[in-house]
């Protein structure tokens, strides 16, 4: 095979990072960034960071310590191909070789490839020093120590050899980074949403609208790899449209299983581009990528036993959803730039992720859509809509029980069972264009009204319901105690409801 062509199979193979100078956290960042944006590379994990004295030859003078780290990557790159790739980031950040063990910006070298051995002028498969190396064998052993090479485990080396000069640096720790590619949306991103809507659990999120139009970024996302749901004390996991089976019985272990599972530390995001300008530097992204969902109220069950006072009357809305995401479009309002965002936390390169957003941006636009610009202010509903005859919304109260529904409330309040009832009305109605042109504007609507810190469209099919609460009423049989509440006068005896 051609060492410039791709394997049949993928592999997993160990590269050594280092630098001793320049910016060298950052330049370890950037090399991790251009590894990972390779279409045939996935970073998998990323060791600590260690810092080490630097080794010199007799008659050189005094070097800056080096910064080192071990990256695990799975590729479909055979050997001589991955090398190209690590010489090729090696010169992009400005690695000269002038002299054996002098300085550097960066170094990336191939330690391990699967199992295979290979010698030739170019390259030696496994490092031929690798053994012999503290600051290659620290973080390594921090990823496979039980790993075998020249005939003993990594930690097994790590012991043997001299560590002085070697210090862990927690404070430098890096983690797989985001990849961002700029793109142009070709209208606002509302309108563009409405492309994707169709999409396996497509989500829309926001920060709340203020009086100059939306807030500072627009999350789209769809297609997620994983996603959790929860109704009582079912569980159901979907990855890639199949079922599997749930680590725990209990809901809430589960996703804070599968959140640790998916979680890294922060990571970096990094703009694809060669522009050096401040202006392209890549945004802080205050979300990149990993779980959107909800949680009702009716989750408060995995928390407290309470009694199941009245049927449940949407038994097809689930009481926790989530679903999991490695990549998704961002849009920032005020400077109107767009970007695709690949967080890679599972199996698919980066690489693969932004290509697949690529051919999003591929699809028809909406009907009517507008040129994309800064701050889109929402356009409200200046009057009341009319409503056909025959579809004014419904409630799943009408007057008659609603009332009964309060003078049950006042007595339990009386006869100091609760002091607090949350009384839920729902109502429900079709949507009109004179209403709305669509679920999105009709959340931009209520946005503009209420102004909540953050709101989430989700998926059409499975729009979320408004909460409902369950009246909680402990044992007569109990002494009352003076419970956090809501205060009255004491000349006011009249009993409150909420």
């Amino acid at each position: 095979m051609s060492p410039s062509k791709p394997a049949n199979r993928v592999q997993t193979a160990y590269l050594g990072l280092g630098g001793n100078l320049g910016d060298r956290r950052a330049l370890l960042s950037e090399a991790l960034a251009r590894l990972a944006a390779a279409p045939e590379v996935r970073i998998a994990r990323v060791s600590p960071v260690y810092e080490t004295a630097a080794l010199v030859l007799p008659g050189q003078p005094p070097q800056p310590d080096f910064l080192n780290l071990v990256v695990e990557i799975e590729t479909t790159l055979v050997a001589h191909a991955l090398l190209d790739a690590c010489l090729a980031i090696e010169h992009h950040l400005g690695r000269i070789r002038r002299e054996r063990w002098g300085a550097r910006t960066i170094d990336l070298d191939l330690l391990l490839f699967g199992t295979e051995t290979l010698a030739d002028d170019r390259l030696t498969i496994p490092h031929p020093r690798l053994h012999e190396r503290a600051f290659v064998l620290a973080p390594l052993a921090d990823l496979v120590p039980d790993l075998v090479v020249a005939g003993a485990a990594i930690r097994t080396h790590l012991i043997r050899v001299d560590r002085t000069g070697v210090t862990l640096r927690p404070d430098l720790a890096l983690a797989p980074p985001a990849l961002l590619e700029e793109i142009e949306l070709p209208c606002p991103p509302h309108e563009f949403f409405a492309t994707l809507a169709h999409r396996d659990h497509a989500f829309f999120l926001d920060s709340g609208l203020s009086s100059g139009g939306l807030g500072a970024y627009s999350f789209i996302g769809f297609d997620p790899f994983l996603i959790f749901r929860a109704k009582n004390n079912e569980i159901t996991l979907t990855r890639g449209g199949h079922a599997i089976p749930p680590s725990a019985t209990s809901p809430l272990t589960t996703l804070q299983s599968l959140l640790q599972r998916h979680r890294s530390a922060t990571p970096i995001c990094h703009l694809i581009s060669d522009k050096s300008s401040s202006a392209f530097a890549a945004p802080a992204l205050p979300f990149t990528g990993g779980a959107v969902g909800f949680f009702s109220y009716e989750l408060c069950t995995q928390l407290e036993t309470l009694p199941r006072v009245r049927p449940d009357d949407l038994p097809e809305i689930p009481d926790c959803e989530f679903a999991f995401y490695d990549a998704f479009i961002a849009h920032e309002h005020a400077t109107a730039r767009t970007w695709l965002v690949a967080n890679p936390v599972v199996s698919s390169p980066a690489a693969a992720l932004l290509a697949r957003l690529r051919s999003a941006l591929a699809l028809p636009l909406a009907p009517n859509a507008t040129p994309p610009r800064a701050n889109p202010v929402c356009h409200l509903i200046s009057d009341k809509p009319d409503f056909p005859i025959g579809s004014k919304p419904s409630a799943n109260f009408d007057f008659a029980t609603y009332s009964e529904a309060i003078s049950r409330i006042k007595r339990y309040i009386a006869a100091g069972d609760v002091y607090q009832v949350n009384l839920t009305q729902r109502f429900e109605t079709p949507l009109f264009v004179r209403l709305c042109a669509d679920r999105q504007q009709l959340a931009r609507t209520f946005s503009y009204v209420a102004r909540p810190p953050h709101r989430n469209a989700s998926d059409q099919r499975h729009p979320p319901a408004l909460p409902r609460s369950r009246r909680r009423r402990p044992s007569r049989h109990r002494t009352p105690r003076q419970r956090k509440g809501p205060r009255r006068a004491p000349h006011d005896r009249r009993p409150r409801t909420q």
